[in-house]
């Protein structure tokens, strides 16, 4: 098993998430949450669209909430994508939306899946990462399961879009603030994968990293 270390993040005190309570309380996004949505999915489609990812390329969704990046996912043609998630709540939403439990989307703890190695061609994340102390059991079973990418968009509380924004909403209690891109990099670097693609959307409130198996 590849040792890729610890992360040891910058700020020392951080709410854990409740994520049953979380996805129970719920609500439709506010007007940035659609604006960042909406980049998300573009960024997808750019990704994809640069790397000639085939639209049957199996595609994993780690932490897929309510089921929304899913969406993005089967509206861009990759049909063949499934997700995972660790609360009942957030899997009870994805069935609400359409999703098959246990055919679409799975209740399973994300640092220790039931896939095979390199199962996937490319495993997904969107805003996960930032909510772990210590996010490297995360990176080991991503890269694990990976095949050849693994695509996150992470906050950049360094922007002065996602400033403002953390000013008028107030600061997520559950994430830590200080990660940069060079977090996201080392960790995987260490597991065997390579920083191929790298820019912000959304006036830089995110980072977008997609990242290749080394020697494929």
């Amino acid at each position: 098993m590849i040792d890729i270390g610890e992360i040891t993040p910058r700020k020392i005190s951080v709410a854990e998430p409740n994520w049953d309570e979380f996805w129970e309380n719920e609500s439709e996004l506010n007007w940035f949450g659609r604006r960042l949505h909406s980049a998300q999915k573009r960024s997808m489609g750019r990704v994809f669209n640069d790397i000639g990812l085939p639209r049957n390329s199996k595609i994993l969704d780690v932490g897929c909430g309510s089921g929304r990046s899913l969406h993005d996912l089967r509206s861009l043609g990759y049909t063949n994508s499934i997700g995972i998630d660790s609360s009942i709540k957030s899997i009870e939403l994805c069935e609400k939306s359409g999703f098959m439990i246990d055919k679409d989307v799975f209740l399973m703890d994300a640092t220790n899946t039931t896939f095979d190695d390199s199962e996937f061609e490319l495993v997904l994340s969107q805003g996960l990462l930032e909510h772990f102390a210590d996010f490297s059991p995360l990176v080991r079973e991503m890269s694990r399961i990976s095949g050849r990418y693994v695509l996150l968009s992470q906050p950049n509380h360094f922007s002065l879009y996602r400033k403002m924004v953390d000013y008028l909403r107030g600061t997520p209690a559950d994430e830590y603030t200080d990660y940069e891109v060079s977090d996201y990099e080392q960790a995987f670097e260490r597991a065997g994968f390579n920083l191929a693609q790298s820019f912000s959307i959304n006036m830089h409130e995110q980072f977008v990293l997609l990242f290749k198996k080394v020697d494929q």
